[in-house]
């Protein structure tokens, strides 16, 4: 006999092995559990469907239907579904646990973001649509609060599959559209057939929101805000934000197109269009349209959960304290620059008191989504009458309540008499390249491995080349392969060059002191690629570390082998070729 389905209870063990632990949220279709996964030794979020809504057979089938198909999408940029569980008169997904806040709550609290911060956000975001898409699935539900935004300013989207779960049934009324009605695609309200192109109207809407500080249609209540969309067009961003680029404008009023046909073709199309936007400068204010900046902090809010969240906050940065550059102490008041070509450190903070008093553009072009995050303290040590250098506590190190960091070598007075930590200066070796890898973490784990070791030869006329795909995008089977390089000792590079023949490519980079073979695991990144003739450079001024990544996301076209001089040649190939790599 099947069990009367109900509501969980803290402690209880589903299915011998889901320890529930603290109940993190309730929304329209389910309660998120903190949970000990016994079997593994992990923690992992439990989402458990409302007992209304696990009676209904119907639903309960696309449920777990859908939770399969989401469990098959692997990428850094999806919360990962470990399992489906049916127990004692419960049914629930298990995903992975995400530490850091959702969009959603950032944007109540600070209601617009800097545009270099948004257009990584958005291309993080189109690269996990790019995969679903790819893998069949349509997400049907992006909005804020399924997009996490994680501490080592990676986001996260999380809920693949689950709202296609609870079309054709009104048992998800009572909640679940609630707050999601300015996202939906016209499409979606006239309940015509949905294709990819609807998740990128949801996130056009997401895009502009962050931007202009309000949503595009909001009439009060959700059926006349979801009927707007389908009577009238979108209003342009440009009415709210007319600072912004006119390229970025037209690309978000692409977006919110009426039918499908005039949007971007695809979620890759969509993230190669938003890294060709470049910010230079911007009126920015943090607040309400026309307010002063402020800091955002992804470790706390008020509440501790974050809506729809699938993880908690933790206490504690993943990022690690770093001190190289040499800068002068700073006033509250003043913006800080990074070296040229770097990511800009953001707005100092030193005043607990009163965030919000700082004014200015945005600092000259970013590399990559770079939300000042909580306290930034910046502080300078002079070392004798040379004036030599200080310590540059990375941005992303944040405590609401507290002043600096701690640190071993004690503490010193502060602007205005604070008590601020001081971290002194690491020295680091010269960069010395000692292997390079292929690495393939989103196929088969293969990428022409036997080559790898060409590309950092010496000889630009040998390469690693990566396998031929048979469509443009790594024929949209996965966002990106990568060169894994491993140096001698910690090291403090200044500039990654390559050397290659392919043309139309997009890579980053990424640092860090531990080995790993994808994005995520790396401590500094991603900095952009520069494409430049016969090559490319990035500059790593803010990085450390005995690992380098460079990831590549679009492989571009290359020209086949043709040693007989056939005519005309053979035509271009989408694969990349690394000739040389070298790092200084």
């Amino acid at each position: 006999m099947t069990a009367p389905y109900r509501t969980a209870v803290r402690g209880e063990r589903l299915a011998d092995r889901y320890e529930l632990g603290t109940h993190i949220d309730s929304g329209g279709m389910a309660e998120v559990w903190e949970a000990t996964d016994h079997t593994l030794g992990r923690t992992v979020a439990v989402k458990i469907l409302h007992a209304h809504l696990a009676r209904d057979a119907a639903f309960l089938r696309r449920f777990r239907r859908e939770a399969i198909n989401a469990a098959r999408l692997q990428h850094p940029t999806i919360v990962a579904i470990y399992d489906a569980v049916s127990y004692d008169g419960l049914e629930a997904i298990v995903m992975e646990r995400i530490e850091g806040r959702t969009l959603r709550s950032v944007l109540d609290e600070h209601s617009r973001l800097p545009a270099r911060d948004v257009i990584d956000l958005g291309r993080q975001i189109a690269q996990a649509l790019s995969v679903a898409h790819a893998a069949g699935v349509i997400h049907r539900d992006i909005k804020p609060s399924n997009i996490m935004l994680c501490e080592d300013r990676r986001i996260r989207v999380t809920d693949f599959g689950i709202a296609k779960a609870g079309e054709d049934t009104d048992l998800t009324r009572t909640g679940s559209l609630l707050g999601t009605a300015k996202y939906l695609s016209p499409e979606q309200v006239l309940g015509d057939e949905v294709d990819d192109r609807s998740d990128l109207y949801g996130l056009g809407v997401v895009l502009f929101e962050a931007l202009a500080g309000t949503a595009p249609f909001d009439e009060g209540n959700d059926y006349a805000t979801a009927q707007a969309r389908v009577v009238n067009p979108a209003p342009r961003l440009s009415q709210f934000r007319p600072d912004l680029p006119a390229s970025l404008d037209a690309l978000v009023a692409r977006l919110l197109e009426q039918d499908p046909a005039d949007r971007p073709d695809s979620a890759l199309e969509l993230s190669g269009l938003l890294s060709s936007i470049t910010i230079v400068s911007e009126e920015f204010g943090g607040g309400a349209p026309g307010g002063d900046r402020t800091t955002i902090d992804l470790r706390h809010n008020s509440s501790g959960v974050d809506g729809d969240s699938t993880g908690e906050i933790t206490p504690e940065p993943k990022r690690r304290d770093r001190g190289r550059k040499a800068l002068p102490t700073t006033p509250p008041d003043s913006t800080v620059l990074a070296p040229s070509g770097a990511p800009p450190v953001g707005n100092a903070d030193l005043d607990s008191a009163n965030p919000n008093d700082q004014e200015g553009d945005e600092p000259p072009v970013d590399r990559g989504f770079s939300l000042p995050i909580g306290k930034l303290v910046l502080l300078a040590i002079v070392l004798g009458t040379l004036g030599l250098v200080a310590a540059l506590l990375d941005g992303y190190r944040s405590d609401p309540g507290a002043a600096g960091v701690t640190n071993p070598s004690g503490a010193t007075d502060g602007p205005d008499g604070e008590s601020v930590s001081l971290t002194p200066v690491q020295n680091f070796g010269p960069p010395i390249i000692v292997s390079g890898q292929a690495v393939d973490p989103l196929g088969d784990n293969t990428e022409n491995d036997d080559m790898a070791g060409n590309a950092i030869d010496g000889d630009p006329a040998t390469a690693w080349v990566t396998e031929t795909y048979s469509k443009p995008g790594f024929s949209s089977v996965k966002a990106g392969v990568g060169y894994l390089l491993t140096l001698t000792e910690p090291s403090a590079p200044s500039e990654l060059r390559i050397t290659t023949p392919t043309e139309g490519w997009r890579a980053e980079v990424y640092v860090g002191d531990e080995s790993a073979e994808s994005p995520e695991g790396f401590t500094f990144g991603p900095y952009a690629l520069e494409p430049l003739e016969g090559g490319g450079v990035a500059d790593l001024r803010n990085a450390s570390g005995s690992h380098v990544l460079l990831w590549i996301t679009f492989e571009g076209q290359s020209s086949p082998p043709n040693p007989d001089g056939e005519e005309p040649p053979p035509e271009l190939e989408n694969r990349f070729e690394l000739a040389e790599v070298v790092i200084e």
